[in-house]
């Protein structure tokens, strides 16, 4: 009976190593032996899996896949053994997650890393970013998504927080160019935007409309567009969650809230299995902790005391193992692989405040920085 599974730990240490001599010496064999090995899982493959010429080998697109599959299949079956050792009820190894950038840095990152530190034997590789992932292909095994999710028999979803954007502007602004009282308003005012160069706001009947705005300051990222806007600079379109403490303090306005659109989910990802991984396991139990949806799991691991949330200084660390054979795939970052705690500050006994911007000086609102009112 033909081994379905042979020749695919050749095929790892190749892809790993770069040549079937490193492979050899990997594995206590001839470079000769594991060449032959892999020509023969691709006959019955009835496929490439490498490029060969005499200076190095490359995968192949469907050496990319089989990659892929096995894996996902050899750490599935690592998992399963680990399930099976009362010893290792633990998150152990890497795992990739992408966030959303602004929201994932203010909100999401903080929870990893007191995770991390609970578990040093867990890694996390964590990328930032604002586009849909296809967690299947691109290997991913958590990731935080806003709107409503895909229907997909292979990914779970839960809800972990509401995103509403919110029209909002700093008292000085308002004090030297005037209120706007209508969308329609907004041509007239200097708008700090982002790519478009519209709002999506509701009308009087409730539905939806592509609102016009006149952007003087156009950024890329959520935390300077609030920096510009607690700076007086214009008006500006942002997350609640980001603006709320602003709000509250007073130092920002509230515009035109009754034209704001309906909330919309921000959800967590990961991809179903049969066995879930206790690595996975943690860092979901994690995002949705204390979320306003309802969490998959209730956490199961040894769980540490700790009064506050530490405050962390993160290193960030070279590609993951099997990164750098394949072509298609992006190099990531990997964090806390160095974490260090520092010293904790005392909380004032009153609600705490927002984290101040950077490099906005605190000053009151009548010091803001004369910008223009005008449009471009």
């Amino acid at each position: 009976m033909q081994d379905k599974f042979a020749g695919i730990e050749e095929f790892l240490a190749t892809v790993e190593t770069g040549s079937f001599s490193a492979a050899g010496s990997k594995l206590d064999m001839t470079g000769s032996a594991v060449g032959k090995s892999i020509t023969r899982l691709e006959k019955r493959l009835n496929t490439q899996l490498f490029h060969r010429s005499t200076r190095r080998l490359t995968l192949t697109r469907e050496g990319e896949v089989w990659l892929a599959t096995c894996l996902r299949m050899t750490e599935e079956m690592e998992q399963v053994q680990n399930l099976l050792s009362s010893e290792r009820q633990e998150p152990i190894g890497s795992v990739r997650i992408d966030l959303p950038t602004t929201y994932g840095r203010n909100r999401l990152l903080p929870k990893l890393l007191v995770l991390a530190e609970r578990h040093p034997r867990l890694h996390l590789d964590i990328s930032f970013q604002d586009r849909k992932t296809d967690l299947i292909a691109e290997h991913i095994d958590v990731a935080v998504r806003f709107g409503e999710p895909d229907d997909s028999a292979d990914v779970i979803t839960r809800k972990i927080d509401e995103n509403r954007n919110r029209v909002c502007a700093a008292p000085g602004y308002l004090a030297r160019c005037g209120t706007p009282q209508l969308p329609e308003d907004l041509v007239r005012h200097a708008c700090i935007g982002g790519s478009a160069s519209h709002w999506l706001l509701q009308d009087g009947q409730g539905a939806v409309q592509t609102c016009a705005v006149s952007v003087r300051h156009r950024m890329n990222d959520g935390d300077a567009r609030l920096q510009a806007v607690l700076a007086g600079c214009g008006i500006a379109q942002l997350p609640d969650w980001l603006i709320q403490p602003y709000l509250a303090q007073g130092r920002l306005v509230p515009l035109l809230d009754s034209h704001s659109l309906p909330p919309e989910p921000i959800c967590v990802l990961w991809q179903k299995k049969q066995h879930l991984q206790p690595k996975v396991k943690a860092v979901t139990d994690a995002l949705t902790e204390g979320s306003r949806g309802k969490a998959a799991y209730k956490y199961s691991f040894h769980k540490m005391e700790t009064s506050t949330p530490a405050v962390f200084q993160v290193a960030f660390s070279g590609s993951p193992k099997y990164r750098k054979a394949t072509a298609s795939q992006q190099p990531g970052f990997q964090v806390a692989s160095r974490i260090k705690r520092l010293p904790e500050k005392k909380q004032a006994a009153s609600q705490p405040a927002p984290p101040a911007a950077p490099f906005i000086r605190k000053a009151s609102h009548e010091a803001d920085p004369p910008c223009s009112c005008s449009p471009p």
